[in-house]
């Protein structure tokens, strides 16, 4: 009889209970005290609990297989999955797939080996292992088995090292709960999950990785715009998490009873915690808000009990009732911010231990804004703006986007984009009084030639700004690069546009260029430029009153443009 099949009768025998255990042994005068004795050593009991189920006698001299059991042992329903080579067993119990074992004898006398250890050492195989758990009644499947469509989504599990895949172009629902278990396809391998991997730009719906209680890694594309509720509720290995780039919410219950996570990393576009979102996660110990952050909804934190340091990177809160009551811990706010009086301070907590820090800059102009809507058109235009200092706000967290441009906002807004802070003693123009906020900006351009004003002693501050006389403006601003160098675009882009008649002369070449940023005579780029201003519905509006979000999109459009020819001609 060859050696596989001495080994595979041997493993057959394993016993159809519970609690039996499949021992090797040789020789006909077998010391089952000795064998007994040994596994009581093992397991940590008395040998007297070690009990003989059956013994199967010797086999060509070399081996021996009885059934061992043990007195009193209760039987356990949970289950639990057992990864062996590209193979998932999966036993009514851990303490099932712990007494899974291999006797086998050594040099210097017998010892016992798991199947998964026995299996790494070589001294079985895993077709010897799957026909055994088949003849067991113990549950298999390959990673070939282990797909699931729904909905345009594949979710693909990888009994290996545990990691599941989530990917499609679908739209990933929302699951409900049923007992302790979900209706997603997670529910399948939860106890053998250890990693999740989401490859598509949708969302993770409620519920989607509940009680994968083993999962300790989780890696959700910077595109995946939401999480569902409860999607990571009861992960209690789970220790981090980073919330991907375009979630805006963290959801109700998303992570309760994460009872070991110690740190989440939020984005900053991260605006709203809901109800629970981290009910008794016990290991939290500090958490910063960021930036965006408008809501923390009742009992986000309650049974946090290891928090000891709550910091925020932007405004106060317009909802805060999920700050735990009575916390007594440190809790920071930004000392650059001065909506953070005393009074707000107290009205968030008057039990924390509050201190001011210096926080970084705000990183998105929007989430400092309350009437700034995240993903508007104009938004680019406003970050680019606000993080050059260009552009402030007209105060109380407002920004008013669709509010008039005036011409004395215009000349400082220039000003503060192409000038080096110059001031003056003397002022040009009656109605500029001097003092005043844009009093040095309206001379900086008068002085260097960039506006006269609409008359010989008149600015005409107060009024408002048209769309050409914009553009003109931060075309004259960048005079000289006309004078070094010829640019030229061509005139049938300006032409498409129904109402182009109706730019005014002083306009037309600025017009001209917004519109269809061409190429250079002194050489050309592969592709011309994004145009710097687009119009609307097939209309340019040349004399329309611009908007103060229209401004900030043409400076941020036209810097990238201008700062491309400057580059191009460095080189």
């Amino acid at each position: 009889m060859n050696m596989t099949r001495r080994i595979l009768i041997i493993l057959i025998c394993i016993s159809t209970l519970l609690t039996s255990i499949p021992i090797c042994a040789s020789d006909t005068d077998f010391n089952f005290n000795k064998l007994k004795s040994d596994y009581a050593r093992k397991k940590g009991i008395s040998a007297e609990d070690v009990i003989i189920e059956s013994d199967y006698g010797s086999y060509n001299g070399d081996n021996r297989v009885v059934i061992l059991g043990i007195k009193g042992e209760e039987k356990q329903d949970e289950p639990y999955d057992l990864y062996i080579g590209d193979l998932c067993f999966r036993f009514s119990s851990e303490a099932y797939a712990d007494r899974f074992l291999y006797y086998r004898i050594e040099t210097y006398g017998w010892n016992f080996y798991t199947v998964k250890e026995a299996y790494e050492k070589n001294y079985i195989s895993s077709k010897i292992v799957y026909e055994l758990a088949l003849l067991h009644g113990v549950e298999t499947y390959s990673p070939e088995e282990l797909k699931v469509e729904d909905g345009g989504i594949e979710w693909s599990f990888d009994p290996v090292n545990g990691k599941l895949t989530v990917e499609g172009e679908g739209e990933m629902p929302d699951y409900k709960l049923i007992g302790d278990r979900t209706t997603s396809p997670s529910s399948n391998w939860r106890y053998g999950i250890r990693k999740i991997e989401v490859k598509y730009g949708a969302s993770v719906g409620a519920y989607a990785f509940y009680n994968c209680e083993n999962l300790v890694s989780v890696d959700l594309r910077s595109y995946v715009g939401s999480i569902g509720r409860g999607a990571f509720e009861a992960c209690t290995s789970l220790k981090e998490f980073k919330i991907p780039d375009n979630t805006n919410e963290i959801s109700s219950d998303t992570f309760k009873n994460c009872k070991n996570l110690t740190k989440v990393e939020l984005h900053e576009n991260v605006r709203r915690i809901k109800k629970n979102a981290f009910e008794g996660c016990s290991s939290l110990k500090e958490f910063n808000f960021p930036e965006g952050m408008s809501e923390i909804s009742d009992n986000a934190f309650v049974g946090c009990d290891s928090l000891e340091k709550l910091s925020f990177y932007g405004k106060p809160p317009k909802k805060h009732s999920g700050i735990p009551e009575g916390f007594k811990g440190e809790m920071l706010y930004p000392d650059d911010i001065s909506h953070w009086s005393e009074n707000v301070r107290t009205a968030i907590s008057d039990t924390a231990a509050w201190g001011a820090f210096d926080a970084p800059d705000i990183k998105y102009a929007e989430n400092y804004f309350d009437d700034v809507i995240p993903g508007g058109w104009y938004v680019t235009g406003l970050r680019y703006g606000y993080s050059k200092k260009y552009i402030s706000g007209t105060g109380d967290y407002r920004f008013e986007p669709n509010k008039n441009l005036t011409r004395e906002e215009t000349a400082m807004l220039l000003y503060k984009y192409k000038g080096k802070g110059e001031t003056y003693e003397e002022y040009s123009f009656d109605d500029v009084m001097p003092g005043a906020w844009y009093a040095d900006a309206v001379e900086w351009m008068y002085r260097n030639g960039y506006t006269a004003g609409i008359s010989y002693k008149e600015f005409g501050v107060g009024r408002e700004v048209t769309r050409q006389d914009l553009v003109t403006l931060m075309y004259n601003v960048h005079e000289d690069r006309w004078t070094s160098e010829d640019y030229f675009c061509r005139s049938e882009t300006i032409e498409s546009f129904s109402d182009y008649k109706e730019v005014s002369p002083y306009a037309l070449k600025p017009m001209m260029f917004a519109t269809g940023v061409y190429h250079a005579i002194v050489a050309k780029w592969d592709e011309p430029l994004d145009p710097i201003i687009y119009g609307n519905n097939g209309r340019i509006m040349p004399k329309a009153t611009c908007t103060r979000a229209e401004a900030v999109a043409i400076l941020s459009r036209s810097a990238y443009v201008y700062n491309i020819m400057d580059a191009f001609l460095i080189s």
